[in-house]
């Protein structure tokens, strides 16, 4: 899965480097980056960056349906929409592509909602019957994902700075004023990405 920020960010906003033997070293920082992208992917309800293949999707079909929406966006590509017969197995594939001519079925309309539009609407009412096989994810990390991820790093590398047993009396207390300022941010940045996790995409039939 995809990390949101690197070490180099976290040393670039703090003004510091980090190596094999510094309080959080090289490895517990790659840690700590990986924990704070996971935690931001459970805050937005869904990976924020990075390509998840082959998920499959079952639909039901109306009288009237012309459109369909993917529950994981953003959409990246369809490898197959299947029908699933009446003995459950699956139909030949419905062939993608813009051409109304009949030679095609179905295109992705709008990958960032989900949204896959067919040439015909659907003159049956049959409960799940279409299996989707999609891709979904983005390869580039948002910039407000890199911030966030970057602010709760940053955090816990100056816990974990403060809470070194050689980290002075003085040095805790520099420590402690970045911590605040800190905090203030992140939480913002937080509350940035758990907004948007409630976006959610209609489509009328």
């Amino acid at each position: 899965m995809t990390d949101y920020c690197s070490e180099s960010d976290v040393e670039a906003y703090l003004g510091i480097e980090i190596d094999a033997s510094s309080v959080p070293s090289t490895s517990q920082l790659a840690t700590i980056i990986t924990d704070v992208s996971r935690s931001l992917d459970d805050m937005a309800r869904h990976p924020i960056a990075g390509v998840t293949s082959d998920e499959v999707q079952y639909f039901d079909v109306n009288r009237g349906l012309d459109s369909i929406v993917v529950k994981n966006r953003p959409l990246v590509s369809v490898s197959s929409i299947v029908k699933i017969l009446d003995d459950g197995s699956e139909s030949t594939a419905l062939t993608q592509g813009r051409a109304r001519n009949g030679t095609a079925d179905y295109w992705i309309y709008d990958g960032d909602s989900g949204i896959i539009k067919f040439h015909h609407s659907w003159q049956t009412s049959i409960k799940q019957y279409l299996k989707v096989t999609y891709s979904h994810g983005s390869s580039t990390v948002p910039q407000e994902a890199r911030h966030a991820a970057i602010l709760m790093a940053c955090h816990r590398v100056v816990r974990a700075q403060m809470l070194d047993e050689n980290c002075t009396d003085r040095v805790r207390q520099v420590l402690g004023e970045t911590l605040k300022a800190l905090s203030v941010e992140m939480n913002e940045a937080i509350r940035a990405i758990k907004a948007n996790r409630n976006i959610g995409v209609g489509v009328l039939g």
